[in-house]
C-alpha cells in the first residue's frame, strides 16, 4: 500500500472509537448467536430476524449510552446498529409467519 493510503486509513480509523465499536458489535451479536441457537432448520431466518434486531437494539443502546458520535468520517456503533438492522428486516421479510410463530412456540 501507498503511504498515501496508509494515512487516509489510520486517520480514519483514528477518528472512531475502537473500544466502543468492539462492545457494540459484541453486544449485538450475542442476541443474534443466542436467537439462533433456540432455532431449529425450518426456524433458522425467523431466528435471524429476531436476533438481528435485537443486536441491532443493544448496539444502539450501547451507543446513545456511550456517546458515540453519528457522524464522523469512520464506522461508528450507529453504522453497526444500521448493519444489524438491515440483516434483520432482511431475514424477516424472508421468513414465513408461520416460521416466526413456530419459533415462539405458538403454533
Amino acid at each position: 500500500m501507498s503511504l498515501e493510503i496508509q494515512r487516509f486509513y489510520a486517520t480514519r480509523l483514528a477518528a472512531t472509537d475502537v473500544p466502543v465499536i468492539a462492545v457494540g458489535l459484541l453486544g449485538g451479536g450475542i442476541p443474534v448467536l443466542v436467537a439462533l441457537a433456540f432455532a431449529t432448520t425450518g426456524q433458522l431466518t425467523a431466528a435471524l430476524s429476531i436476533g438481528a434486531i435485537a443486536g441491532a437494539m443493544a448496539t444502539s443502546a450501547i451507543a446513545a449510552v456511550t456517546g458515540a458520535p453519528r457522524d464522523t468520517g469512520g464506522f461508528t456503533p450507529w453504522d453497526a446498529a444500521g448493519v444489524f438492522a438491515l440483516i434483520g428486516f432482511g431475514a424477516g421479510m424472508i421468513a414465513s409467519p408461520d416460521s416466526v410463530m413456530r419459533y415462539f412456540g405458538l403454533s
